[in-house]
């Protein structure tokens, strides 16, 4: 299934949003989210600037399958793979996601396991910056 993933701040867990509906298919604690562009919407940044309320508009895109909130299945990615890197976005900080430890772009990756506390680790050989 081709879906947007973003954090919900009000029940505190991953809302997955079916992209061929527009309508948020699930709710999960843990999701892994294959072949992501990193998505930041421009106008939805702006009004979180100028009004300082928060909107969805920053999401992660790309397809999840039948182990998408599978633990086990992210540990087996995790070991195969040579790089993980911790991934944040601030709309008050930068216009893009970015790694962690320092405000690098990041556009793409082969997947990106998002876990319970809000955290996002991209994964892949092949991150796009």
């Amino acid at each position: 299934m081709n879906v947007d993933v973003y954090r919900n701040l009000k029940l505190g867990n991953w809302s997955i949003r079916n992209r061929s509906t527009g309508t948020v298919a699930y709710h999960s604690d843990f999701v892994i989210v294959q072949d992501v562009t990193f998505v930041v919407q421009p106008a939805g940044r702006a009004k979180v600037l100028r009004d300082k309320t928060k909107n969805v508009h920053a999401f992660v895109r790309g397809t999840i399958g039948a182990y998408y909130n599978d633990p086990q299945f992210a540990d087996f990615i995790m070991r195969k793979s040579r790089w993980a890197e911790k991934v944040f976005y601030n709309p008050y900080k930068t216009d893009h996601f970015c790694f962690s430890h320092k405000e690098e772009e990041i556009k793409k990756a082969a997947y990106v396991i998002l876990t319970e506390r809000g955290g996002a680790w991209a994964i892949g050989d092949d991150i796009v910056c």
